[in-house]
């Protein structure tokens, strides 16, 4: 009994260190959306920049290429930004770049004068993208923080745990195993030294007492 409860305290051990780990790669996993969302919003911020700047549409092409990322980013992400920012914020995230999006492939369709207008919006919403994915960023890498220091309280306690029924386990085969046979040696010396006629019965136990019940029987019988 003692053997199986040592390999069902070691088994529950596991578990847990699985559990732990499981939750962790999870949380890292679902954070991956996230930094994806963030490095596409900088790579649009930079298009953005090049495009007013310099007038290049291809700059605007690639504009556009990493909005559909950060979009995609979002939708395969979506857990983790409600994790991070509740589902208000999430809807709000994925609206405003909706719009930038959409504003930026009408841009090269306007003229100059409705273009001038078309960048201020473009910059306010980009704007705000980038202060949004900076905010997403922050308290994702605070969850997995978090994640990470609950799941190394639970093992730490876990391991005390195991400790702390090691000992009572050692402590039990003690008094049930250790002090009855080192009881029965000396009442073995003790009959051996013709101090004793028979064994006294120093435990409980079937075993012993089956054992005790025998040789003193064949005591009597010689």
């Amino acid at each position: 009994r003692t053997y199986a409860y040592s390999k069902l305290v070691l088994l529950a051990f596991a578990t847990v260190v699985f559990v732990d780990l499981y939750v962790v790669d999870r949380q890292v996993g679902e954070g991956q959306a996230v930094a994806d969302f963030r490095e596409s919003v900088l790579e649009m911020r930079r298009d953005e920049k090049n495009l007013f700047l310099y007038g290049a549409l291809s700059s605007l092409d690639q504009l556009l290429l990493h909005q559909q990322t950060a979009e995609a980013a979002l939708a395969s992400g979506r857990d983790a930004f409600v994790k991070a920012g509740g589902t208000d914020r999430l809807y709000e995230i994925e609206a405003t770049l909706h719009a930038y999006g959409r504003a930026a492939d009408e841009y090269a369709f306007l003229d100059e004068e409705r273009r001038a207008a078309a960048r201020e919006t473009i910059r306010g919403l980009g704007h705000d993208l980038a202060e949004a994915s900076q905010e997403m960023s922050r308290r994702e890498r605070e969850t997995v923080a978090e994640s990470i220091r609950r799941a190394r309280l639970t093992l730490l306690l876990t391991f005390g745990g195991v400790v702390a029924l090691g000992f009572g386990g050692g402590f039990f085969l003690v008094r049930r195993v250790v002090q009855p046979l080192r009881k029965l040696e000396e009442g073995l010396c003790a009959i051996e030294a013709g101090r004793a006629r028979e064994l006294s019965l120093p435990s409980q136990d079937q075993e012993i007492q089956s054992f005790v019940a025998a040789f003193n029987a064949m005591l009597k019988r010689m």
